[in-house]
């Protein structure tokens, strides 16, 4: 997908990960375990800075396992690097406290939650276009309803093909569901 993933210790880097060898000792595991849990901080961190534009998610990578930050990590680079019209920030999705906003103009076109069985992923490019509903049905590791994709463990998501959805869903045109929301707002009495 033409997609670079930033190389993981071997600590964190889920199985299977392009780029990524297991074949560590017991002596470069222990050697790296420390290692492990400060680049997981590191992550969250270099998230606050580098995808937010100043808004503080610190709170929600808190929350979560290590494996669970470097995965949000690499699903959070595969949104920002595939679609470069969405602005990210915090905020409740649905019944969702924990959660990822991506806006296009002010619009919502993602949302990644923390749910109490796992994380739920909401498109509403899923909505409008309905190949891009078909090729999420096929991702490994998820449970598609309506406009989004449960997924149960982040472990079991194939990245690779999560960046495909991302690199389809970004190349779809989403400027009338951005009119169409933008004209709802005005013509709502306040």
């Amino acid at each position: 997908s033409g997609l670079a993933l930033q190389k993981m210790p071997p600590l964190l880097a889920p199985r299977g990960m392009p780029g990524v060898t297991h074949k560590a000792t017991t002596s470069q595991h222990r050697q790296n375990s420390k290692h492990a849990l400060t680049s997981a901080q590191k992550i969250c961190n270099e998230i606050v800075t580098t995808y937010t534009n100043g808004c503080n998610m610190t709170s929600f990578c808190d929350k979560l396992n290590a494996a669970d930050r470097t995965l949000l990590d690499q699903i959070r680079q595969v949104i920002k690097s595939a679609d470069k019209a969405v602005s990210e920030r915090e905020a409740p999705i649905m019944s969702a406290k924990d959660a990822l906003l991506y806006e296009e103009e002010g619009v919502m076109k993602y949302g990644l939650a923390k749910t109490k069985n796992g994380f739920t992923f909401h498109t509403m490019v899923m909505y409008v276009h309905q190949d891009i509903a078909a090729y999420a049905k096929t991702l490994a590791g998820t449970k598609q309803q309506k406009g989004c994709l449960n997924i149960g463990d982040l472990q079991k998501l194939d990245i690779g093909a999560f960046a495909e959805l991302m690199r389809l869903s970004a190349a779809k045109d989403f400027s009338p569901v951005v009119a169409h929301y933008k004209n709802k707002r005005r013509s709502t009495p306040r």
